[in-house]
């Protein structure tokens, strides 16, 4: 899959900075993250959809557990739940996190070119920090956002519109990369380009033309347009 036509990138504006998103674009976690969420809430006795959890993706934890809370029932404790799933991922990934090829060319390659890159995570500052040092990865990217820091989340636009102020350029000319509907959408009402990466959510071609500029298999797709 790649929908960036060249008539189309030529007219687009310069892309001077690159937005990133953490899990399904960074790193390779978002199938893991989905079984541990079924299976943690089967261990508190609730069953939760697979299509729940992917609609939900790209929201922080605050945002989060009220959606979970109102669709699981008041017996639902959202405090207890999101503790034994970041006691179960940072287990899981004590050893380092498991890096996407195509997103470490994209970035590896920005950080020659002097691109500067933002890591833009809904997960919790902390948290996200933990993982890229735990990768390796943390001095390549000039600031670190987490979903933490915000009253609204994806797909609200503050999250990239912080992300752009930190790298003082114009929303125009950053490219925000996603791969949840709720990224997208909130790259998209920041004003800045938008690149799809397909990882676990698989959205039909006329919704992501609605959202985003460019639509890709893999982040080293990019590399082209910068």
């Amino acid at each position: 899959m790649n929908t960036t036509a060249s008539t189309h990138a030529r007219h687009m504006p310069p892309i001077l900075g690159l937005l990133f998103d953490m899990d399904g674009v960074l790193f390779d976690t978002e199938r893991d993250s989905v079984r541990a969420i079924i299976r943690i809430g089967s261990e508190m006795g609730f069953e939760i959809p697979e299509e729940f959890i992917i609609q939900n993706f790209g929201r922080n934890m605050a945002e989060e557990s009220v959606i979970y809370r109102d669709f699981l029932g008041p017996a639902f404790d959202a405090d207890e739940f999101w503790r034994r799933y970041w006691v179960d991922r940072n287990r899981r990934y004590s050893s380092g996190m498991p890096v996407k090829e195509g997103a470490l060319r994209l970035l590896s390659f920005a950080n020659q070119r002097q691109i500067p890159c933002v890591l833009a995570s809904s997960s919790p500052t902390d948290e996200v920090r933990v993982s890229l040092r735990r990768a390796g990865l943390e001095e390549m990217f000039r600031d670190v956002i987490g979903g933490d820091q915000f009253e609204h989340s994806k797909p609200e636009p503050d999250i990239f519109l912080i992300a752009v102020k930190s790298l003082g350029l114009d929303a125009a000319n950053c490219l925000v990369i996603e791969d949840s509907l709720n990224g997208l959408k909130s790259g998209h009402a920041a004003g800045a380009q938008v690149a799809f990466v397909k990882d676990v959510p698989d959205y039909p071609e006329e919704l992501l033309q609605q959202f985003c500029d460019y639509a890709f298999d893999s982040a080293d797709e990019i590399i082209p347009l910068i």
